[in-house]
């Protein structure tokens, strides 16, 4: 994405004072028609259009066994992850011969409040200081975590900074990365790619400084909020910390639980070249996430009706043009059930042909609603009677028809520039179809 800005979202008051100071214990659906004429903005369908993935099924008679050995098995894997996370975790921080060897000293934090801090403590509310119903706490149980602990340290030189660090662990790597981007895009904080882990954010901000990374199932932060004259010397013990436990957590992470039963599935070869067009998750957002509908064959659609909500001439017009087949990508907003983001892409036989069929969709569109758009060559951006906050961007990349909208209600704005910023994620995936 382009710009700090282009990789937030506004979705909620999340201090990033709160969050520090918590953890560290300082004192810190589809298209539909225009009423009154003319094509609307049109948001995608996913339950449309007919399956196109189909997973090799038992006989009916045999399914409820095996869905029972499944539910068992299934609840044995979570008793024995948990076991897991409260065996491994406390042996991934330090006890105080090793906090001096990097020159620390290991204090009490809000999560564990003993004196002294007892090593073995594990949380199971992920952030102190965020209510339950805060969007990164809903994003962390909705991620699968499982547990945390926490240590904090000082300086062992007198008047020295304090430090912290915090490890989560959840049910799956997956889960680990949804996290990773609710912290690091929800909480405030302008942040940049760390170059210490391939999934891993550095955050630096006057006196705050923040190093967020995942390795496997755990997200591990350390984090520092300085006076100024204290800055470099906690960058200094924050690097050396993070690479001490980044090295302990690679020895001795949480195990993988047991890998996942094989699914035998059928796609044929357009449908799943058109599923590579998916953002993945982890590119998306924090608070952003794929509709899980839309995750498999679910998302081809046949018909060129789908998604659309268009008049019978435009329909004609985009069969005319040759459409072959599409696929949607439904991205939901976390706390936002009435907000959507869609991202959709329309095969023709040519380049032609697409821009045969843009010419209809624009020409369909209430003129009054229209215009040109910078974002991309020949984009047009189309928007329905609620504005922004329910249109589409339409534009052509070779042989694709692509659209990327927003479609929320008028009492939960979304930014357009997020619609934007998926759109351009949209078109690379495109540009190297």
């Amino acid at each position: 994405m382009e710009g700090p800005a282009g990789r937030r979202l506004a979705l909620a008051a999340c201090a990033s004072s709160l969050l520090v100071a918590a953890t560290f214990a300082l004192a810190l659906g589809g298209g539909h028609r225009d009423p009154d004429g003319g094509v609307a903005a049109a948001g995608p369908a996913p339950t449309e259009p007919a399956p196109t993935v189909v997973a090799a099924a038992a006989p009916p008679e045999a399914a409820a066994p095996a869905e029972v050995e499944r539910v068992a098995t299934g609840n044995a894997a979570s008793r024995r992850l948990v076991a897991q996370v409260y065996e491994v975790l406390p042996g991934v921080f330090l006890d105080d011969a090793d906090a001096e060897e990097l020159g620390l000293r290991v204090v009490r934090n809000a999560f564990d409040n003993e004196v002294p801090p007892r090593r073995d403590a594990l949380f199971t509310f992920p952030l102190p200081g965020q209510t339950p119903a805060s969007i990164i706490v809903s994003e962390f149980y909705a991620a699968g975590f499982v547990a945390g602990h926490a240590q904090s340290f000082e300086s062992r030189r007198a008047g020295g900074p304090r430090v912290g660090a915090v490890a989560w662990a959840f049910a799956t790597e997956a889960g680990a990365e949804r996290a990773f981007r609710a912290l690091r895009d929800l909480s405030g904080r302008r942040n940049e790619p760390g170059s210490f882990a391939p999934i891993s954010a550095v955050a630096e901000d006057g006196g705050i400084s923040e190093r967020l990374w995942v390795r496997g199932r755990l997200l591990l932060r350390v984090a520092s909020v300085v006076p100024a004259d204290q800055v470099d010397e906690a960058r200094g013990l924050s690097d050396r910390l993070a690479a001490e436990l980044d090295a302990r957590t690679t020895a001795a992470a949480v195990p993988p639980g047991a890998p996942p039963e094989p699914v035998i599935v059928a796609v044929e070869p357009v449908a799943e070249r058109l599923l590579t067009l998916r953002v993945p998750d982890l590119e998306l957002p924090g608070g952003l996430n794929t509709d899980p509908r839309t995750l498999s064959g679910n998302a081809i659609f046949r018909e060129p009706s789908a998604g659309v909500g268009a008049s019978g001439p435009l329909l004609d017009e985009l069969t005319a043009a040759g459409f072959i087949a599409g696929t949607v990508q439904v991205v939901r907003v976390a706390g936002q059930p009435s907000a959507r983001f869609g991202l959709t892409a329309r095969l023709f036989p040519d380049g032609a042909a697409a821009r045969r069929a843009l010419d209809a969709v624009v020409e369909a569109g209430r003129a009054s609603r229209r215009q040109r758009s910078p974002l991309f060559g020949g984009a047009w951006l189309l928007r329905g009677p609620n504005g922004d906050n329910y249109s589409d961007l339409w534009w052509v990349r070779g042989p694709l028809l692509l659209q990327a909208g927003v479609y929320s209600d008028a009492d939960v704005p979304q930014r357009p520039e997020v619609r934007d910023d998926l759109a351009r994620l949209l078109d690379a995936r495109a540009a190297a179809w």
